[in-house]
Formats: structure tokens, sequence, C-alpha cells
């Protein structure tokens, strides 16, 4: 019933009712307006109806407390050098927050806890346009990458990733896991594709998985469909509900 819109010194909650948008709450209103208050990406906390998370063009993860009295800001989060492109938390794990940022890294926060600092950093090929958790693996994530790859990490093992493959010709905008298979995701690109991809387990340094470390689980990935769904456009985000 509640949706976040965020953007340039934006961010405001709105209510939905019959149909109809109200403007219900301006978050920014007393906070300090010395801050870079642009967003980036604005997530919502599961299980917690009125926090949220945004990501700055600066590389600060701000979190948000719609009934906070006076200054709704929580918590300011630095870890990035570069703007935050995507945040995803854990729909299993709803402490647990990706933040995908311009400088090809993706850090892990713990944003229930009192520390400010990541608790894991991962390293990408490339910059990190969209980072997404497993819904059915929540110690699995994907990310796409300007240079049109798909790599998969696994929090387990922070030293490097367990599956990558050249998914796209040009920059990869979106991830996207399917809702109940842990093995199945679709990643969409500048390229105006959108392709699935079955994950599959593999010796670890042999094939498009060459890389992960010793006893860390890898993977390898091949097309789900023979031919990949073509677009009007670029893909900027996809949204799977399963599929027969």
């Amino acid at each position: 019933t509640r949706a976040a819109v965020a953007g340039r010194e934006i961010l405001r909650l709105v209510t939905i009712s019959d149909g109809k948008l109200e403007d219900t709450q301006n978050l920014l209103t007393h906070t300090r307006k010395t801050m870079n208050l642009n967003s980036t990406d604005v997530q919502w906390r599961p299980k917690h109806a009125s926090q949220l998370a945004t990501g700055a063009p600066t590389g600060d993860v701000l979190l948000w407390d719609a009934e906070k009295r006076g200054d709704t800001l929580l918590r300011t989060l630095k870890g990035h050098t570069r703007a935050v492109n995507r945040l995803s938390f854990n729909p299993a794990e709803p402490a647990r927050l990706l933040s995908a940022a311009q400088e090809r890294a993706v850090r892990l926060w713990d944003v229930g806890a009192a520390s400010s600092k990541p608790q894991l950093s991962f390293h990408a090929a490339a910059e990190v346009r969209d980072v997404q958790s497993c819904p059915t693996a929540p110690h699995r994530f994907g990310v796409a990458l300007e240079n049109g790859m798909l790599q998969v990490f696994d929090t387990r093992n922070n030293r490097t990733h367990v599956m990558q493959s050249q998914a796209h010709s040009g920059p990869s905008y979106v991830v996207e896991w399917h809702p109940t298979e842990a093995n199945t995701i679709v990643t969409g690109g500048r390229d105006r594709l959108i392709k699935a991809w079955e994950l599959e387990p593999t010796a670890a340094g042999s094939g498009a998985a060459a890389g992960p470390a010793a006893g860390s689980a890898a993977l390898t990935c091949h097309p789900a469909y023979q031919v990949a769904v073509t677009m009007l456009g670029p893909v900027a985000r996809i949204r799977c509900v399963g599929w027969h």
C-alpha cells in the first residue's frame, strides 16, 4: 500500500489506495541540507515496513526510518568511493544488504549491527550496474557488469566469483533470479536481449567458472533457451514471476 520515490533531492512516500496515489511523507524535511541527498536507488527493507535504504552518487548508503521522529535518517554507511548503482536486500535475511558501485565493487552490510563498515567486499570484473540476492539461496548473488559479463558470487567465500560468463555484447544492465529456482538467472542489456541461464556445479578452475578459490562451490552456466528474446530497446529492468 506504500511506495517510495527517490531521485534528485527527493525521497518521498506515497500511499496507494483505491487506485489513487497520495503523497504522505517527505523524508528529507528535517534532514541536514548540506548532505548529498541525490538518490541513485531505493529499496525497502524486508519485514520492516518503515525502513528503507538509498544509494548516493557519492558512494554512501543511507538508511532511513519513516517512523522516526524528526530527522528520519538512521545511519550513513561508507564503503564505496564511486556512485552506488544498485541496492539489494536479502528477502530471507532482512539485515543483509548488498550495494553495487561504479568502482567495480560490491559490499555486504549488516544493517542491524552497530558498525557502519561493510562485513565483506567483493571485486567484480567491471563496473557493477546491478546486483540481486538469490531469494532461495541467501548465500548467492549475481551481478550485471558494464562489460556485458554475468558474475555469481558466494558470500561464504569473498575472494573471487564462483561463476562468470560473457552474457551480452554490450553493457549488461540487469540481473534477476527465478523466484523459486536457485539455478536459474535472467539478464538483460544494451544489446536489446533478454537471456535466461541455467547454473550447474562444475569442477573448480574449469570452463566459465575458472577463478574460484579452492573449496568454493564452482558453477558453470549455459543458455536455458536456444533463442534469446529480442526487445525494441535496451533492457534496464526485468521481473521474474515464474514460467513453465
